[in-house]
């Protein structure tokens, strides 16, 4: 019986996971310059952030391939084999087109979206009703009444910027404040 040269297991895979996570924080800048002649503001994805998902996608787009090679021949591995990585590589083609296919910015009317498939989603601070953060998916969600919300990654620079401008902008809206949630994860770790 031989001993793994590298250690394994759900201890060492949490560990490289926060690892990563922290690394991705770390990256960003907290701060963004304000544009003197618009007033906006641009919250990019660090170039860490961007290769990381880049790299995601391009790693597991084999493994779907693999799958249909070889699992369509028998539904359940099929199905559980696909119930795990189809999820997966979701979720990181999401994330890259998050980061490379969307323009956020925000000022001291609005926070937009542009995406480059031609949308732009605005949202007057005025209207914003509600600002939620998720733990699962790492984003706060800006809401307004008949309107579509816009998400936002705190693995995005410029999250003090927003918090800033925000802390200004939703004193007069019907969501009343900045949450404080917003000012604790724009704070890169140590």
């Amino acid at each position: 019986m031989s001993t793994p040269i590298l250690p394994t297991g759900p201890t060492v895979t949490h560990g490289a996971t926060q690892w990563l996570l922290r690394w991705l924080l770390r990256s960003r800048t907290p701060t963004v310059p304000i544009d003197p002649l618009s007033g906006v503001g641009v919250l990019p994805f660090p170039w860490q952030y961007k290769v990381t998902v880049a790299v995601g996608v391009i790693c597991l787009l084999p493994f779907l391939v693999l799958g249909v090679i070889e699992f369509t021949h028998e539904l359940v591995p099929f199905l559980v084999y696909f119930g795990v990585f189809v999820p997966l590589f979701a979720a990181f083609l999401w994330a890259a087109y998050d980061a490379m296919g969307r323009t956020l910015t925000c000022s001291d009317s609005e926070l937009a979206r542009r995406s480059w498939l031609g949308r732009t989603r605005q949202l007057p601070w005025s209207r914003i009703t509600s600002v939620e953060y998720s733990p699962l998916a790492n984003h706060f969600v800006f809401r307004a009444i008949g309107e579509p919300a816009i998400r936002v990654s705190i693995y995005r620079s410029g999250l003090k910027t927003l918090d800033d401008i925000a802390a200004r902008a939703l004193k007069h809206s019907p969501a009343g404040q900045a949450p404080y949630m917003l000012c604790e994860k724009a704070k890169n770790p140590a």
